[in-house]
């Protein structure tokens, strides 16, 4: 055999050889894949990787339900006493206000009542005594005036008309619960005068009207002025 032809030989053996080996590799990495696939898709039939169900005593932590009396803090429905504030459903006193505007001569008035100022309709100032000297200067708003004179002449007067007078100055003087204090020193009994006395435009009854308008917030031409006979107080 010649030489050229023993190394065309040699050189086909060993294309086989490596042909051979190319050809186990490829079918070990097919069998390998195919293993890797087969353990893979098992794996993912089963849920989880082995072991993979839960670590030992991963159900839960310890409690971990809820944390030691977490299904509601102590009394977390409701703060202590949260249903309300102490007193909330209203402020103490809040059903009214108490005489939050206390002015009116029946001791407290609504609130939504209309103020009424102080004024004086014409009187009959020329009968005789000294009410007209109140009068006149309250009748023009001249509270100072008034004030001087009652000062001067108010001893002539009875007691009942010194403290009328006293608080229609001061509602002059929008003094309001000034002569609130006044005006109650007088007895209900003393507040009678004579017949008609509206009428005759008597300068008592027209103060009266005048001071209970602004303390009861009534418009004058509502008060009336009793008629009757006063009974003595003691000056």
């Amino acid at each position: 055999m010649s030489p050229e032809t023993v190394s065309s030989s040699d050189g086909r053996d060993v294309r086989r050889r490596r042909r051979a080996i190319l050809y186990v590799s490829c079918l070990v990495v097919i069998v390998l894949v195919a293993v890797g696939a087969g353990w893979y898709a098992s794996s993912a039939t089963s849920g989880a990787a082995p072991g993979a169900d839960a670590a030992p005593g991963a159900d839960a932590a310890p409690g971990a339900g809820a944390a030691p009396g977490a299904d509601a803090a102590p009394g977390a429905g409701a703060a202590p006493g949260a249903g309300a504030a102490p007193g909330a459903g209203s402020a103490p006193g809040a059903g009214g206000d108490s005489g939050s505007r206390g002015d009116s001569g029946n001791g407290g008035s609504n609130q939504d009542e209309e103020d009424y100022e102080f004024y004086l309709p014409e009187g009959d100032t020329g009968v005789s005594g000294q009410a007209h000297l109140m009068y006149g200067p309250l009748y023009e708003h001249e509270c100072g005036r008034a004030q001087e004179n009652l000062n001067t002449y108010g001893q002539q007067l009875t007691r009942r008309d010194r403290l009328l007078y006293q608080a229609a100055i001061e509602l002059c003087f929008e003094r309001r619960q000034s002569a609130r204090n006044f005006y109650s020193q007088v007895p209900s009994d003393q507040w009678v005068f004579q017949e008609n006395a509206v009428t005759k435009k008597d300068m008592q009854c027209l103060t009266y009207r005048a001071v209970r308008s602004v303390l009861d917030r009534q418009p004058q031409e509502t008060i009336p002025c009793p008629v009757g006979i006063r009974p003595e107080w003691e000056e």
